[in-house]
C-alpha cells in the first residue's frame, strides 16, 4: 500500500504498529489559528486507547519517527456522535 502527505504517513504508523483495522478509520486534519500548527484526529479510536501500553509505545514511536522535528504530542479526546461514542486520537504537528 502507497501512502501520501501527513494522513498517509499516520496510516502507515498505524498499519505499522498493528492497528490495521484503525489505519482505515476516518482522519480529519486542520490548522491552528495562527498557521503554525497541525492536528490530525483520527476518528473512533477507542481500540488504540484500549491497547496495550507497549503497543501505544510502539505507535508513539513510528509517529515521531514519520514526523520528525514536526512532531509536537498525540493525546486522546472524547468523542460523541448521535450513534456512537469512545475516544479520538488527535496529534499535533508544527506546520
Amino acid at each position: 500500500m502507497q501512502y501520501r502527505g501527513d494522513i498517509g504517513k499516520f496510516r502507515k504508523a498505524l498499519h505499522e504498529s498493528g492497528f490495521t483495522e484503525q489505519a482505515t478509520n476516518i482522519i480529519f486534519n486542520d490548522n491552528s489559528k495562527d498557521n503554525m500548527r497541525r492536528r490530525l484526529k483520527l476518528w473512533f479510536s477507542t481500540a488504540v486507547f484500549n491497547a496495550p501500553q507497549t503497543q501505544q509505545r510502539k505507535l508513539e514511536h513510528k509517529l515521531k519517527q514519520a514526523f520528525g522535528d514536526r512532531w509536537i504530542t498525540a493525546y486522546f479526546i472524547k468523542q460523541e456522535t448521535w450513534w456512537r461514542s469512545g475516544k479520538s486520537l488527535c496529534i499535533k504537528l508544527k506546520v
